[in-house]
């Protein structure tokens, strides 16, 4: 329930939910729209309108993903991490909380963060923003060829070769 959501805003040690975290109890129903619109206008109230984006939906996030100088996953659980495919196939540094498929993506695990630590989620993000353009573009780099495996075509070469495997294996 709502009230649910604005007690979790107030506790879990004093850290306050995610807009990620809100707009993932809206969609699951937890709370309202009108409970939603209630956040956004919190968010006016306390002037952070320059600060925090609604987007709602959007189909083409490459746009987003480039006005970025890091991106940050801080789930408390996920399946597959597309959001950190997307974001690494943009070149971006991505820093995540170890939620689940996350560990799969992301090669470099000092970039993952136990769930619910917000202090180093905090750190890390610090450490991204103060990166060199070339330690940024290196990261970039290094991100976007680890994602590779991850390619549609890659991904149905590997199950139609296991598919003719099976199949040579019924004659």
């Amino acid at each position: 329930s709502w009230e649910e959501v604005k007690s979790e805003m107030k506790s879990d040690n004093n850290r306050p939910l995610t807009m990620s975290e809100i707009y993932d109890s809206y969609c699951r129903g937890d709370i309202t729209y009108e409970d939603f619109e209630e956040i956004k206008n919190k968010v006016c109230s306390l002037n952070l309108m320059d600060s925090v984006i609604f987007t709602g939906n959007k189909y083409n996030t490459y746009d987003y993903y480039n006005a970025s100088d890091c991106f940050v996953l801080s789930s408390a659980w996920e399946g597959f991490g597309l959001v950190l495919v997307e974001a690494m196939a943009c070149e971006l540094e991505v820093i995540s909380t170890d939620c689940g498929g996350t560990k799969e993506i992301i090669y470099n695990e000092t970039d993952l963060v136990p769930v619910k630590n917000s202090e180093l989620l905090s750190k890390k993000m610090i450490e991204a923003l103060l990166h060199t353009k070339k330690e940024k573009e290196i990261i970039g780099y290094k991100n976007r060829k680890c994602i590779e495996k991850f390619d549609l075509n890659i991904v149905a070469n590997k199950w139609i070769s296991i598919y003719n495997k099976d199949l040579e294996g019924c004659k």
